[in-house]
Parts: C-alpha cells; sequence; structure tokens
C-alpha cells in the first residue's frame, strides 16, 4: 500500500516537505508560520479598528449614523467600555437608536451588572422617541411583567404600536393578546389577523398560532377574519405576499368549530 501522507507525497513531488515554510511533521495542534501570521494579521486588524473608533470621539458623538455605526463596531468587538461611552452622549441627544442599544447592554448585561430595570428605563425613552423595536421589547416585558410590573393594558398598547409599524414580534404577541383576551376583549379574529401578519414576515411560531385559531372559526368568522386582514394590509404601505388563504386553512382539516365566545374569561397570564 503506498504511503500518501503529507511528508513523503510532498518529497515525491520534489518539494522540501513545507507548506510556506512550515514544516509538515511539526507538533500536532502547533499553528504553522502561516497560520501564526493571519491570527497576527488578524488582531492587529481588531486593534486598529478599536484604535481608529477611540481616536476622533467627537465626530462619533454627533448624534449621527456614524456614531451609531462605530457603537456597534466595538459592541461586536465586546469592548462594552467604549459603546458606552460612544452611545450615552448620543443617548443624552434623545437619539432612539442609542437608548435602545443601551437598554439591550442593561438586559445582557453587556459592560454593566444585569438590570432588566434599567432595561426597560432605555426602552420606554427609545419608545418615547418612535423606535419601534423599543416599543415592541418594552410591550414585551410589561406582558411577561419582566423588569417592570405585569400590566396587560400597557402591553397591548406598546405591541400595538410596534406592530402597526410591521415588527412582527409585536404582532405576534399582540395575536396572543387577542387570543386569550389579556388586557383586550377576547378576539379570535383579530387573533387570526395579527398572527397571519407575523407568519407574512416569515414567523414560524406565528404560523402554528394562526393555524390553531383558524381551527376555531367559523365560515362566517373566517370571512370577518379576512375582512380584519384586509383592513390591516391596507394601512401597511407595502404588504408582504400572502403565506395562505385564510379559507384554505390546515390542509385535510375538518370543518372549523365555532370560535370561544369573545366575553369568556382570560386564559392564565404568561409567566416571566
Amino acid at each position: 500500500m503506498v504511503d500518501m501522507s503529507p511528508r513523503k507525497s510532498a518529497k515525491a513531488h520534489g518539494e522540501e516537505g513545507s507548506w510556506f515554510g512550515a514544516p509538515w511533521n511539526r507538533e500536532p495542534g502547533r499553528p504553522g508560520p502561516l497560520a501564526i501570521a493571519l491570527i497576527v494579521a488578524a488582531v492587529i486588524g481588531v486593534v486598529d479598528l478599536a484604535t481608529t473608533l477611540r481616536a476622533d470621539p467627537v465626530s462619533a458623538h454627533e448624534g449621527t449614523n456614524t456614531g451609531i455605526s462605530r457603537a456597534r463596531q466595538a459592541l461586536a468587538m465586546r469592548d462594552y467600555t467604549l459603546a458606552r461611552d460612544l452611545l450615552t452622549p448620543l443617548a443624552a441627544k434623545r437619539n432612539s437608536e442609542a437608548e435602545f442599544d443601551l437598554g439591550k447592554m442593561s438586559e445582557l448585561g453587556e459592560g454593566t451588572a444585569r438590570s432588566i430595570e434599567g432595561a426597560a428605563g432605555w426602552y420606554r425613552k427609545a419608545a418615547d422617541s418612535g423606535n419601534v423595536d423599543a416599543a415592541s421589547r418594552l410591550g414585551e416585558l410589561y406582558l411577561r411583567g419582566v423588569g417592570v410590573a405585569q400590566n396587560f393594558t400597557k402591553a397591548h398598547h406598546w405591541l400595538d404600536v410596534a406592530a402597526n409599524e410591521g415588527n412582527a414580534h409585536a404582532q405576534m404577541r399582540l395575536g396572543r393578546l387577542y387570543e386569550h383576551g389579556w388586557g383586550v376583549a377576547r378576539d379570535p379574529v383579530q387573533a387570526y389577523a395579527w398572527y397571519e401578519m407575523a407568519a407574512r414576515q416569515d414567523m414560524h411560531e406565528a404560523l402554528t398560532a394562526r393555524d390553531r385559531i383558524l381551527g376555531a372559526l367559523s365560515p362566517s368568522d373566517v370571512d370577518e377574519a379576512q375582512a380584519a386582514l384586509g383592513r390591516l394590509l391596507s394601512s401597511k404601505p407595502a404588504a408582504p405576499a400572502a403565506s395562505t388563504d385564510a379559507t384554505a386553512g390546515k390542509a385535510g382539516s375538518a370543518t372549523p368549530k365555532n370560535p370561544a365566545a369573545s366575553a369568556a374569561k382570560p386564559a392564565s397570564a404568561p409567566t416571566a
């Protein structure tokens, strides 16, 4: 049997048994000169980028996209001190993206002690400034009672704000509120419409929820659900393509049952 190990194969071709000067028979697991050079180059690149980000703090603090971009580069490098230094002056000028990013840092404990309460405060500031992602996250916190006292009315308010701006996560959560009657009258028709809106943005969870709701709608409710969906779509500047038609339902499903009465008592509240 011919031995085609790298060392002999290289010599068989008249070479010196090396790859850019790295001997084939070097100690296993030890990087060769080329690998070391690439690692050093990568490290230098990161250091140079960090130096560049720190070099001109004034322009980074102008409240422009440049400052946000620099801060997010710092976050990607896990230089949380630099990220906070860049974001804080922007947030002081009520830049909603900076406020939202500081909220995420607080929620995840990035460069600081983890504080959901602190995160909620930043999300509230950002949401008040019109940040859709912050409104969605704040609504989620109120829904679950994490970092804030559980409040379905406030959850509905912020999720409704974000959902109407096209945030798929908020649309999914708003569907849950209507399905279970949390903070609003129980309304499977509205639940279906919001689940469908989220499903059109490729949220698998919403797709499953939509099909579950559809199985509880009567034929007349299906018509009403399609009308509600049409109203939502017409209020959006550019609606995504439909995932399925409401009348199709699940493949092979039986005739839908009558929906639960909207006046039924709310189901159990979500837990944190």
